[in-house]
């Protein structure tokens, strides 16, 4: 990006993405099911300036990728499942943040500039998930998860870059950024906790 804020001008934008996708399901073994695939996105991008005659940077981001994907269910019970799973996925430049156009944000009272020179952030998803089902309608399941970000978009503020004392911050790629956890979901229905006698004496 540049060094200084740009400044105040027109702009306009045009996204175009088209997709396609692979899959296969089969049970090699018994309990054992597996779902892979690939999907194929082209993704172009492009902004401009409203008008002639300013000092707009154009975007222009034109690329192919190829994201796979595979799923290991393994049935421990019938109503419980072992589950690991690998996809890949991108995260895409919002208007905002690739328009070379300098705006003041209220909320954050700071000028933000965009950066035209962005690119889009792949991520390599990786899950363990531990699955069990008491009823069709409820879930309980703890799932440990990490995630590796290539060229994640990150928040910068530009040196001396401000305005009356207001800051500027730009967007940028950062090299890389990783993200761990767990995770627990519980669903549960409502249905013998209305249904429960205690509730009759209300009647």
């Amino acid at each position: 990006g540049s060094d200084s804020p740009t400044p105040e001008s027109g702009g306009d934008g045009v996204q175009r993405i088209a997709a396609a996708y692979a899959m296969i399901d089969f049970e090699p073994l018994d309990r054992l099911r597996v779902v892979t695939g690939v999907r194929a996105e082209k993704t172009e991008i492009s902004t401009r300036a409203a008008a002639s005659g300013t000092s707009f940077r154009a975007a222009a981001i034109d690329q192919t990728d190829y994201l796979p994907a595979l799923s290991l269910v393994y049935r421990l019970s019938e109503n419980t499942n072992l589950r690991a799973a690998y996809g890949r996925t991108l995260a895409r430049p919002l208007y905002h943040e690739l328009a070379d156009i300098r705006v003041e944000d209220p909320f954050r009272d700071k000028f933000r500039a965009g950066n035209p020179d962005l690119q889009l952030s792949d991520i390599d998803n990786f899950d363990l998930r531990w699955e069990y089902y008491p009823s069709n309608a409820e879930l309980i399941s703890v799932a440990f998860f990490h995630k590796d970000f290539r060229d994640p978009i990150e928040t910068l503020f530009i040196p001396g870059g401000g305005s009356g004392g207001i800051k500027t911050f730009t967007f940028g790629n950062a090299r890389y950024a990783r993200s761990t956890g767990i995770e627990v979901d519980v669903r549960k229905t409502m249905t013998g906790i209305v249904e429960h006698p205690f509730w009759e004496r209300f009647g």
